[in-house]
């Protein structure tokens, strides 16, 4: 058998060797569903295209029958080996049995049959017409059977091409993106086979479908190696991603959004984010946590109504170690937020009035102290304690002195600063702390302001009640430096008030006072 190596053999050569990277690198790279059936496609276009070389540079008509019949094992299984591989790719989509995929090689099986057998019935070629200008050069009459071929093949092309497009459709970010590339890619062969079947083929005498196989191949190649397809296969993507609660966003080395799901967008309104954008347009809140690479943040989110946002950035490594992006997921805490302030509150807080508790006033005392000693400035303590409040419970009930001490709660924030604390001790007792009270008569003044805004009526389920107070003063560091000190000596002060007729203030006595 002899050769004569033309230009169109060293295309075919070319080929060959893309087939055959794109082999080496699905075997070494490829961890995906159907990875078997992608190997047997690279195996079936590397035979196609070896068979096609040594078919074109053939000296006579029957060598070029011998590998164009060879050539047959590769064109024909192409077909549904890359059918039954996009069947499986991302997931398997649908299950064959042993059976029924030893049923779609059964017409590639009868074909290549004819194609062996063809000098006895000529129901696959029907005859060999010499081109002008071309060595060895034939135009194959195609007979049934090669038809029936095409039509099978095309066939599985068509559905694997909606395979492809259906990935396009689902996924988002770099998955949509592999997709269109190899949907790109498939276009090659598809156009390759029209044009040879159809006799408008550019090159006369050269069969330029598997090399457009060889560059459907290599679009394979480009998504393993640079799109890193099968390291990134979106496997369940649709069910885990799309329709979780939780948002995900997907950056790369460069700050740029390579995939974000609807939750994101719909946690992240009124900023509309897509892929391709940079993650700085989500602003400082959410990129400083991309770039400076915090785990876990908090973030209050100003939408409409305005959301809690827990966001936990995690890096991501390629194979090699080296840090390829970072994901976020971004989870709306706001409910969670709300239950930590409203047990927080109760921790601090009276739950009938909602001031402070004794140990929130411990916390603010330790804060004038601290404010006192560092500015050599002096506070105040006042122990305030309502007249005759018991009769209202034993004669009214319970539910309206509670409604009391509401009132009375409203009416010394109302009067107090911003600064100063007031706190139920207890019952009908209240404690107040007045910041930067320098002197007996601050102290006096605000006294009195609080037992006129105290003696006023109270108009309670369409009853009027009339109250009063009694309040004993003691002034840090005069009557005292600790907290239990200055308290007792409040209280002495108060109980000397209500001794002295109520509605009235007192003042303690200093600690040299018999």
């Amino acid at each position: 058998m002899n050769f004569v190596f033309t230009t169109y053999s060293h295309y075919f050569l070319i080929a060959i060797v893309l087939s055959v990277i794109a082999l080496g690198v699905v075997r070494l790279r490829a961890n995906v569903q159907g990875k078997k059936w992608i190997t047997l496609a690279m195996l079936a276009i590397t035979l196609w295209n070896l068979c096609a070389m040594l078919d074109i540079s053939s000296t006579t008509l029957g060598g070029r029958l011998i590998w164009s019949k060879i050539e047959y094992l590769g064109a024909n299984t192409t077909a549904p080996l890359l059918l039954l591989f996009f069947l499986n790719y991302p997931s398997v989509r649908i299950r064959l049995t042993k059976f029924q995929i030893a049923m779609l090689f059964l017409l590639p099986t009868i074909t290549i049959t004819m194609a062996m057998t063809n000098e006895w019935h000529y129901l696959f070629w029907t005859g060999f017409t010499p081109l002008p200008g071309i060595i060895n050069g034939y135009d194959f009459r195609h007979g049934f059977f090669y038809w029936l071929a095409l039509a099978f093949n095309y066939s599985c092309g068509t559905i694997t091409v909606f395979q492809i497009i259906r990935n396009a459709i689902q996924f988002r970010g770099i998955y949509r993106l592999q997709s269109i590339t190899l949907l790109i890619f498939s276009i090659f062969p598809y156009a390759a086979g029209l044009a040879y079947s159809l006799g408008t083929n550019p090159f006369p005498g050269l069969d330029i479908l598997p090399l457009a196989f060889s560059l459907g191949g290599l679009g394979i190649v480009i998504c393993v190696v640079f799109m890193r397809l099968f390291n990134l296969v979106p496997v369940g993507r649709n069910v885990l991603v799309e329709n979780m609660q939780d948002g995900l966003i997907v950056v790369n080395s460069s700050l740029q959004i390579v995939d974000i799901n609807p939750a994101a967008c719909r946690l992240l309104e009124p900023i509309h984010l897509r892929v391709g954008e940079s993650i700085m347009k989500a602003g400082e809140l959410i990129s400083d946590h991309f770039t400076e690479k915090e785990p876990r943040v908090e973030i209050e989110w100003k939408s409409d109504p305005p959301r809690c946002l827990e966001l936990t950035t995690n890096t991501l490594n390629d194979q090699m170690g080296n840090e390829v992006g970072i994901m976020g997921i971004i989870r709306d805490i706001t409910e969670l937020s709300e239950m930590r302030q409203r047990l927080q509150i109760m921790a601090t807080h009276d739950a009938l009035t909602g001031l402070p508790n004794r140990p929130f006033f411990y916390d603010r005392f330790d804060l004038a102290l601290a404010n006192a000693q560092r500015s050599n400035k002096k506070f105040c303590i006042l122990a305030l304690d309502l007249d005759q409040f018991k009769s209202v419970n034993d004669n009214m009930g319970h539910l309206m002195g509670d409604e009391v001490l509401l009132e009375v709660a409203r009416r010394l924030n109302s009067t107090l600063r911003g600064v100063d604390t007031v706190a139920r001790f207890g019952g009908d007792e209240f404690i107040i702390l007045l910041w930067e009270i320098n002197s007996h008569s601050d102290a006096i003044k605000v006294a009195e302001k609080l037992l006129n805004i105290l003696r006023k009526p109270y108009q309670i389920e369409n009853k009027q009640l009339n109250l009063s107070a009694s309040i004993g003063i003691a002034l840090y560091p005069d009557h005292g430096i600790e907290i239990m000190e200055l308290i007792k000596r409040c209280d002495e002060a108060m109980y000397r008030a209500k001794e002295s007729g109520r509605n009235t203030y007192h003042c303690a006595q200093l600690s040299k006072d018999p």
